[in-house]
């Protein structure tokens, strides 16, 4: 329809066109009928597109037309002429994408001045035809998503997925997935990633899709290993190698967690199930990204998340046994410091003071509650008992564990009891445990402890007969070498292990660790062979080497030199060999020893692809305890800005026993956040400071983060003792997941005292959750021994093997079955 069918022909010869029409289109607007004619309608959209076409057409004018055009799409009269109704619809959607890629760009700020007619477009797009989104999306995609000459609000993002999001159609779910979220750390594209898991939320989607973008999600946002180079590792919260002077979380992440972690939660409450999200109280459970960069390595290959899915049910004889993993991101960068500090926390073992109220609980309450509830409904209370029979060696405790493993239906709680076997290390039972090692049809992880029991028994027959048969699966092999090692294999044998290349990387990985136990200086040359290796070629190798490089004796310049020159390649090894390095050193000791650590610290320093390192060699110098490292801790805990960095570097101040930091330290804890609480408050532990007492009780009652909890549970038992049993109890109240209750029921351990044993003993009777029960039953048990020869298995393991048993037995030692 031509403009002279709308304006008179006088207006149009005086130059009034564009204000007579603009007035038509207004009051067309404005007088909304219920209904708008089909003629009607079309001078709309010939009105638009006149306006569209002249180049001095104002905003008022271009946004005036177009909400005529968006309001004839909304009351287009329904009984019309199917034919020409559908017609006059997709010239009037045509109109509004032009109106939406209408563009003047102002050089010098870079803002579009066209952008109210775009958002006017946007709003009136909500009323297009559902068939029409594909084309609505290719616009996005073209003109706002792609390449622009200019910046948009970020507020336009939400606005322009509005119209897709109200429509419904097939396919849109997965394209704002796909397209819209993004890992670029660039401004633009952070707010169309927000804007984009805001829309998610907003739009119907099955479970599987909902699968789908959870795995999506962490896989931008959690897992830093596809661009290590680059801006990734500020996306995945860590600190970012192109910032200069930043530490930590940058700005980037800082404004996307929030969402992010919403999106995650929101996504994964299971609509068919109406199940809660992980962590319902404070919505803080996926808040760290070293439990979710742990759940997506361990998760995301099962296509399940325990959120979505709800409590798992426990494992049937017929099903096979979980595998944890080392997160991908560990062999691109290392293990966090913090993981290795978990793992090898010699406090939980520290030996308990004599009592009467011990022994009878050992010898009369723990047997009869622990034998009464190997038969409770439960299987977490069951498998808690097991290893608390094992672990108190309660009469008869050997034929009800072998029974368990025998006949109970669940695997963790077979499990359980094969562990407890292992604690009770008795003789009599090697034929059985040598009979399950050697079963190829039985749970390998099962199999896998009994060797390890085996090995607790110096029996080192079993596991050189499951070495040689070649056809071990790799979590038992690895299981099998560090049986050896326990078992008091010759170290020539484990040393040939990791130095034989044609090995697989799975048995070299656990002979480093192995050769730490059997402490044979005479095997040091195999093992300085791996480090002629590509160490990118061979990682578990070499990290296993780093490890048993600690048989260096602290005097022999030249050894040191070379494990020196390896600790400060930067170019050919990854990371996780130099952090296992420093530790060597460090428990190398010696001057030598002392100043290749000091020397290499300063190297890393000032090296922001090296961050990982940090804590790893700020603990080293701690143990190390010598005059330089005491100088560097002293000078680092008032200059580094980073919360990890802090921490570790308080940790290795109370390792040393640097007590002039104390102050410092006192003032740290307040004034730092949840990041570096934990250590915080656990190294005022380590220094027994009475202050420390009202800190770090003010810490916990006003942080809420997992680790807060755990580390501050344990510090606060290690240093007020019997008097933390009443914090300990209301901290149990504030447990939220298995392993809060892991570390609290720990924590008892370090505040043993009579006082706990009735709540204790009323939880596992009583209580309604099974697994609250079961930690119950642990605690007392824990309270009741001293240390069990199991907890050796914790100490120095290799995390970059591929050996999920150790790595759930270092983490979690006895609790591994319950927390599986």
């Amino acid at each position: 329809m031509r403009a002279g069918n709308i304006l008179p022909a006088a207006a149009v010869a005086k130059g009034v066109v564009r204000k007579g029409l603009l007035s038509l289109i207004v009051c067309l607007g404005a007088a909304r009928a219920d209904e708008v004619a089909l003629a009607d309608a079309g001078r709309r959209v010939e009105g638009l597109d006149q306006l569209l076409r002249a180049a001095k057409s104002t905003d008022k004018e271009l946004v005036a037309a177009v909400e005529a055009v968006g309001a004839a799409l909304r009351d287009l009269a329904p009984d019309a002429d199917p034919r020409e109704r559908g017609r006059v619809r997709d010239r009037a959607t045509d109109a509004l994408f032009k109106a939406l890629r209408l563009e003047r760009v102002d050089r010098e700020t870079k803002r579009n001045l066209r952008a109210p007619v775009q958002l006017a477009a946007v709003l009136a797009l909500r009323h297009i035809d559902r068939e029409r989104a594909d084309d609505l999306m290719r616009v996005i995609e073209r003109h706002i998503l792609g390449d622009r000459g200019y910046d948009v609000d970020p507020s336009f993002y939400d606005a322009v997925l509005d119209p897709l999001v109200r429509l419904r159609a097939k396919g849109t779910f997965e394209w704002v997935l796909e397209e819209v979220v993004n890992p670029d750390t660039a401004d633009d594209a952070r707010d169309r990633a927000l804007a984009g898991l805001d829309a998610l939320l907003r739009i119907p989607a099955t479970g599987d899709q909902r699968r789908v973008a959870v795995n999506r999600i962490l896989g931008i946002y959690q897992s830093y290993m596809f661009h290590v180079e680059d801006d990734f590792l500020e996306i995945a919260g860590y600190r970012g190698t192109k910032y200069k002077g930043m530490r930590g979380a940058g700005p980037y992440w800082e404004s996307m967690r929030p969402t992010v972690m919403r999106t995650l939660r929101e996504l994964s409450t299971d609509p068919r199930t109406g199940l809660p999200a992980f962590d319902i109280d404070t919505k803080g459970e996926i808040g760290t990204l070293e439990r979710h960069q742990v759940w997506y390595a361990q998760n995301s290959l099962a296509g399940r998340a325990p959120w979505v899915d709800g409590a798992r049910e426990p494992r049937r004889r017929a099903d096979a046994p979980y595998t944890r993993m080392p997160p991908p991101a560990w062999f691109a960068l290392g293990a966090p410091w913090q993981h290795a500090w978990r793992t090898n926390r010699t406090v939980l073992d520290r030996p308990l003071a004599p009592a009467a109220w011990r022994d009878e609980l050992r010898a009369t309450t723990l047997p009869d509650l622990a034998a009464r509830m190997l038969g409770d409904a439960a299987w977490q209370v069951r498998a808690a008992a097991c290893l608390t029979l094992g672990r108190i060696a309660a009469p008869g405790a050997a034929e009800a564990l072998r029974a368990r493993v025998e006949r109970d239906p669940v695997e963790e709680v077979r499990e359980a009891a094969l562990l407890g076997l292992s604690l009770l290390a008795e003789e009599a039972q090697r034929d059985f445990l040598r009979a399950r090692a050697a079963d190829a049809a039985e749970n390998p992880r099962l199999r896998a402890y009994a060797l390890l029991a085996l090995g607790l028994l110096k029996d080192a027959e079993t596991p050189r007969a499951i070495l040689a048969s070649g056809d071990a699966p790799p979590d038992l092999g690895a299981c099998a070498v560090r049986a050896l090692g326990l078992a008091g294999g010759t170290a020539p044998e484990v040393a040939a292990i990791l130095a034989d290349r044609r090995q697989p990387p799975h048995l070299r990985g656990e002979a480093g660790t192995a050769l730490l136990v059997l402490d044979d200086r005479a095997v040091l040359p195999e093992v300085m062979t791996v480090f002629k290796e590509r160490a990118r070629g061979t990682p578990v190798a070499a990290a296993a080497a780093a490890i048993a490089a600690r048989l260096t004796p602290p005097d022999d310049t030249r050894a040191i030199r070379r494990l020196a020159r390896e600790t400060g390649d930067t170019d050919g090894n990854f990371t996780g060999v130099r952090t296992l390095l420093a530790t060597s050193l460090a428990g190398m000791g010696g001057a030598r020893g002392a100043a290749a650590l000091a020397e290499e610290y300063a190297n890393l320093r000032p090296n922001s692809m090296r961050f990982v390192e940090r804590g790893h060699f700020l603990i080293a110098l701690g143990r190390m305890a010598s005059d330089p490292a005491k100088e560097i801790l002293r000078a680092e805990i008032l200059a580094l800005d980073h919360e990890w960095d802090l921490g570790a570097c308080a940790l290795g101040l109370a390792l040393a026993g640097e007590h002039g930091s104390l102050p410092t330290l006192r003032t740290l804890l307040p004034a730092r956040g949840e990041t570096y609480a934990p250590h915080g408050m656990m190294a005022l532990a380590l220094f027994s400071d009475p202050a420390g007492r009202v800190l770090i009780r003010e810490a916990l009652a006003k942080r809420r983060s997992d680790d807060v909890l755990e580390e501050g549970a344990l510090a606060l038992a290690l240093l007020d003792r019997e008097k933390a049993v009443p914090d300990l109890l209301a901290l149990w109240a504030r447990a939220r997941r298995a392993e809060h209750y892991d570390a609290f029921a720990w924590a008892f351990r370090l505040a043993a005292s009579a006082d706990a044993i009735a709540p204790l003993r009323a939880m596992v009777e009583g209580g309604p959750d099974p697994v609250q029960r079961a930690f119950a039953l642990m605690a007392l048990g824990r309270m009741a021994d001293p240390a069990a020869p199991l907890h050796a298995l914790a100490r120095d393991s290799n995390v970059y093997a591929d050996n999920p048993t150790l790595l759930d037995l270092a983490r979690w030692r006895d609790a591994a079955p319950l927390l599986d």
